[in-house]
């Protein structure tokens, strides 16, 4: 069916999205694949890859963000869940999901991994569980409605898509600085 193709395709996307956040931040990182509990067959299919590209361009612009990074770098890893689920619920938000917030959550999904292979390893397959449980349930009957993943190489062709990836960036800022207070 459409939604499993969706699961697997999604998967298959994180975690190669995952990957490059980690190699570009440290490009002699051990991280393979099958540590986020996937394959390299499945991360070097070719519309991965072009479909990867594309929400790098986003990934790009967050990594810009001055304010978004210095956050982002003070996240505790021991409640690492509720931060993800916190940040989760303020941006894949069922009326006004956009590629834009959907890459944010990736993206902040690929920092967090990232920082667990830093600090603490085990929490890399939880936390890729997780962001794969919240893609299930916000983020693909959103892309179902939309045609599939390969409706973002549209997104690229309208003139707002940078607005999005600032305006996520700062929901996120947002949410981590009010959890940072409570």
């Amino acid at each position: 069916s459409l939604n499993r193709n969706l699961t697997r395709q999604s998967a298959a996307l994180l975690r190669r999205f995952v990957l490059e956040t980690i190699h570009e931040e440290d490009p002699d990182a051990k991280v393979s694949p099958e540590d986020l509990g996937g394959s390299r067959t499945e991360i070097d299919d070719p519309t991965i890859k072009e479909i990867c590209k594309s929400l790098k361009k986003i990934g790009d612009e967050l990594n810009r963000n001055a304010e978004l990074q210095h956050v982002i770098e003070t996240v505790p890893l021991e409640n690492i869940r509720d931060v993800l689920y916190k940040v989760a619920e303020g941006i894949l938000v069922t009326d006004g999901l956009n590629w834009g917030r959907i890459v944010t959550f990736l993206y902040f999904a690929g920092k967090l991994v990232s920082k667990a292979l830093k600090k603490l390893k085990a929490m890399i397959q939880p936390i890729i569980n997780w962001s794969l449980d919240l893609i299930q349930t916000r983020v693909i009957p959103w892309i179902e409605q939309q045609g599939g993943w390969e409706m973002i190489f549209a997104y690229f062709g309208t003139p707002t898509w940078q607005t999005f990836a600032v305006f996520s960036a700062g929901l996120v800022t947002g949410i981590l600085a009010i959890l940072k207070l409570t």
